[in-house]
């Protein structure tokens, strides 16, 4: 994915749910630009989380999701080291990042 964003004006967005339940599990939406991203995660039914970045960072950040470029609040994104370790902790807790997730820190988004 970071090779995608690489030189684009925006970071690719990848969609990822469990094959086995994509309706019953949360979708997650990983951005991944050159050096940061985000993480979003939308449970069916439950709160809205997304990676806590720095709080003081104005603005949005134009992504590319499927052709379209949704704007997503500066303060979302993290180093991608820190999305790395979501992605991990998503994929080895059964599609469900945990809700005691430390870092990177998650707020309702």
């Amino acid at each position: 994915m970071r090779a995608y964003s690489t030189g684009y004006p925006c970071p690719a967005v990848v969609e990822i749910t469990l094959a086995e339940d994509p309706w019953g599990s949360p979708r997650l939406y990983a951005g991944i630009g050159e050096d940061r991203g985000r993480v979003q995660e939308l449970p069916p039914g439950g709160r809205v989380r997304a990676t806590a970045g720095d709080p003081d960072a104005g603005g949005v950040v134009i992504c590319d999701l499927r052709g379209d470029e949704p704007e997503v609040p500066a303060e979302q994104e993290v180093d991608l080291p820190a999305v790395r370790v979501v992605l991990a902790s998503h994929l080895a807790s059964g599609g469900r990042i945990p809700p005691d997730q430390a870092e990177p820190r998650f707020v309702g988004a």
